[in-house]
């Protein structure tokens, strides 16, 4: 029983391995990793990350020590990178093939599910069909 489950694994895991190689061949995910290598690779990006990371730091530790004021020009200043974060042309690109990957995904995992259920039942249906009726005697 424990090899036939092992065999299985295997399987399972060839299938995925495939799909995982399939799902690369598409333009969409490809798309998807270029722009998220871009992304994370650009120092422009990077360094606004950490400015507002650091902003936000400030707003705890301003808001810690009771210093309103400074809190919050320490949070308009987060707010404000924030918003030039998301609206960099590359993090917007970004979001858009993002989207576009997940939709696929999505689209291929909801027909493996429909795949999946539609074969498990015809199975049971055809075992159902092959147990034999009851006598109502």
């Amino acid at each position: 029983m424990t090899e036939e489950r092992h065999i299985q694994d295997d399987d399972i895991q060839g299938a995925l391995t495939t799909l995982l190689h399939q799902l690369q061949a598409y333009d969409v995910i490809q798309n998807y990793q270029l722009i998220e290598t871009q992304a994370k690779d650009h120092p422009a990006l990077q360094e606004l990350i950490e400015r507002i990371k650091a902003e936000q730091k400030n707003v705890v530790q301003f808001e810690h020590y009771d210093k309103p004021v400074a809190a919050q020009k320490a949070l308009k200043e987060a707010d404000r990178l924030q918003a030039e974060l998301e609206n960099h042309p590359l993090v917007v690109s970004y979001r858009h093939r993002l989207i576009e990957a997940n939709e696929l995904v999505q689209y291929i995992t909801q027909r493996i599910e429909t795949t999946v259920n539609d074969e498990l039942e015809n199975k049971f249906l055809e075992t159902f069909e092959q147990e034999e009726p009851f006598d109502e005697e």
